[in-house]
């Protein structure tokens, strides 16, 4: 199993859209301004370069914490 993809980005009503998409799914949304500039810049359906890493699994650590509160 390879590293996590970017598997959508959008700016604008495009970013809103899948905001609300998520949130109508049941997906947590976590916001990171530093970590979406990082990500803007790679192309979809790309693996996550190495030094993102950490930003990521903070991020999800955050989304498992509240899936398990919930």
């Amino acid at each position: 199993m390879g590293a996590p993809q970017l598997t959508a980005k959008g700016r604008g009503l495009v970013a809103e859209r899948l905001i609300a998409l998520a949130r109508a799914n049941g997906i947590p949304v976590v916001e990171d301004k530093l970590l979406v500039e990082a990500l803007d810049k790679l192309d979809l359906n790309r693996e996550i370069p190495a030094d993102l890493y950490q930003v990521v699994a903070e991020i999800l650590v955050a989304v498992y914490r509240s899936e398990t509160t919930v």
